[in-house]
């Protein structure tokens, strides 16, 4: 599940910035595993310096990219 993938990504030492692509094509960069929070239904991200927030519902999370380029697709089925 999607949720259990990016808490994962969050809980990893040391930290790899990743980001998500939503299905409406917005890709939201998570640098700092300090800003983000977990919800049952979704995940929200708050963005360093601003007052920017975005409250995605895993329903709408397409994808999630390690910045390295790594990909993970929503299914849950990762690529090697």
């Amino acid at each position: 599940m999607i949720r259990d993938e990016i808490r994962e990504l969050l809980l990893k030492h040391p930290f790899e910035p990743f980001s998500i692509l939503a299905t409406g094509g917005e890709t939201y960069e998570v640098r700092d595993s300090t800003l983000v929070a977990v919800l049952k239904s979704a995940i929200f991200i708050a963005f360093p310096n601003s007052d920017r927030r975005v409250l995605i519902p895993f329903l709408h999370v397409s994808s999630v990219e390690i910045l390295n380029g790594r990909h993970r697709p929503a299914s849950g089925k990762r690529r090697r």
